[in-house]
């Protein structure tokens, strides 16, 4: 549910991968964050951050989207962006499985030339509105309550009205708290490591699989090549 917010791979193949993804982010954050108490026009604002968010995902409205997201969240997929476009195989593959997910998602899915003229609030507009970012996963999805950080906040989700346990991280910059989607997808590399060490394969070939089967088309070796050395030699 949670990770699908992120990217909506559409592949029945990656719905397991899905519900321990939700799993791994609630206890992640669960488990090393205390409960403290919460000024409620924070809580309150966060609410409205993330009731914003979800309502610019259901409707496709991308640049409303990137606005509520947070600096380091840019800066993130502005990573991404650079290393689907110059990164080697070597250099990908040095990356978080979850990173070289993002990697050739842009790779496979972003024109050579769109991927280097957008920003990073333009790469997330542009994917909002092909309807790569999950929409499913946010229609039964209500914020809950307010759990503070030293550094930020987390949201509590609820889930058919039942809380789900901290699932989102905020942070207060100058336009207000906004939406921190890296914690969210960071906590599914060990999900993903995990079932590509039951599946049997190493993870190269794994993530070419996944790929595969999120994009319905066989994904060969050559993906791993940066987009930016093809053209040169085109």
């Amino acid at each position: 549910m949670i990770s699908s917010a992120v990217w909506n791979f559409g592949a029945t193949g990656l719905r397991s991968v899905r519900v321990l993804t939700v799993l791994a982010t609630l206890l992640s954050v669960s488990l090393v964050v205390p409960l403290q108490a919460f000024a409620s026009e924070d809580g309150d604002a966060i609410r409205d951050v993330f009731r914003a968010y979800r309502t610019a995902i259901l409707e496709g409205k991308g640049e409303d989207a990137a606005d509520l997201l947070c600096q380091s969240t840019l800066d993130y997929f502005d990573r991404m962006r650079i290393l689907a476009l110059d990164g080697d195989a070597a250099a990908v593959q040095a990356t978080a499985l979850v990173d070289q997910m993002q990697t050739m998602l842009f790779r496979l899915r972003v024109p050579t030339k769109t991927l280097e003229t957008l920003s990073a609030k333009g790469l997330i507009a542009y994917s909002v509105e092909k309807g790569w970012i999950g929409k499913k996963s946010v229609q039964k999805v209500t914020p809950g309550k307010v759990q503070s950080e030293k550094d930020g906040a987390l949201l509590h989700v609820n889930v058919d009205g039942e809380d789900a346990g901290p699932a989102f991280r905020f942070y207060r910059e100058a336009k207000g708290w906004r939406l921190d989607l890296v914690p969210t997808l960071k906590a599914t590399d060990g999900v993903l490591r995990s079932t590509a060490l039951r599946a049997g394969v190493p993870h190269n070939e794994y993530i070419l699989k996944v790929m595969s089967l999120a994009l319905d088309t066989e994904i060969g070796d050559e993906a791993w090549e940066p987009l930016r050395g093809k053209t040169a030699t085109e």
